[in-house]
């Protein structure tokens, strides 16, 4: 994807956004506290406007909901925001756990025939996603994908992945960022998000939207261009909004200026060094 034009002097143009990639309030089973202390008896206490208003509090700039396996939070009438990017989201598949930000519906965890990969199910869940031109990544690998002590499963097969969360505040980022570090020495290319999963407002602030925060470089204000540069990898991960900031760029040409940076892939021609 193209995460924006390059500016004036060849470098990367756009904006640092700050957001979330993984919110949950009452429109999942598990979205709170009551719900699932319950077992669905008692009603939740965690609606969609008290986590919108939380990331607008953190000073967010976009945020997805991404219930389990439903789009209904997405027709709620509190699902609105003056301040924030709202970008459609699902926590898709049983195990392991996707999330998928900007389709336009829920997402298909496909069947896995006699005979198929056992990652196939995961796989048309990839290509339905898109298919809907929107953003999937893999949610807290060391559920689903990978254990140190085993290693990647066929899970880990498929082919597509746009991002993994190498920060989950419910999960362990060791773990994760030893499962990516694993897939890209092994070829496969994908960028890196932070997720909050936050489920229980009485678990605030250390769980909660923005803790950890994904920062994406967009090429503009808008939701399109935030889902560009997540699936381009322009992201930056830091503990909240005012959190150690940290980005990578490149000097290709040795001309001072910097036209790359993380999430970009390019091919820089060898020069011959000089002889002594």
């Amino acid at each position: 994807a193209d995460a924006g034009k390059p500016g004036k002097n060849g470098e990367p143009a756009g904006v640092w956004l700050p957001g979330d990639t993984h919110v949950h309030d009452d429109h999942s089973s598990d979205g709170s506290a009551p719900r699932q202390l319950t077992d669905q008896r008692d009603p939740g206490n965690l609606p969609v406007s008290d986590q919108i208003a939380y990331a607008e509090s953190a000073g967010l700039a976009f945020l997805p909901l991404t219930d389990h396996r439903t789009f209904d939070q997405h027709w709620d009438p509190l699902w609105r925001s003056d301040k924030l990017l709202l970008l459609t989201g699902e926590e898709v598949n049983g195990s392991p756990h996707s999330v998928v930000l900007g389709a336009v519906d829920t997402v298909v965890d496909g069947a896995n025939p006699p005979g198929s990969a056992a990652f196939r199910h995961i796989q048309q869940s990839i290509w339905d996603t898109h298919a809907q031109d929107a953003f999937w990544s893999v949610a807290h690998p060391d559920d689903g994908e990978y254990t140190p002590a085993a290693g990647p499963n066929d899970n880990a097969s498929v082919q597509g992945v746009d991002a993994v969360e190498l920060w989950n505040a419910s999960s362990s980022p060791d773990v994760e960022i030893e499962y990516a570090e694993n897939r890209w020495n092994r070829g496969f290319r994908f960028g890196g998000v932070a997720a909050s999963d936050s489920h229980f407002k009485e678990l605030r602030p250390n769980s909660a939207p923005g803790k950890p925060t994904t920062w994406v470089f967009a090429a503009e204000r808008t939701t399109r261009a935030i889902l560009d540069a997540l699936r381009a990898g322009r992201t930056t991960l830091t503990y909240g909004t005012g959190g150690a900031f940290a980005t990578i760029e490149a000097d290709l040409d040795g001309d001072g200026r910097f036209e790359a940076m993380g999430g970009d892939e390019v091919i820089v021609q060898s020069r011959a060094l000089p002889k002594r």
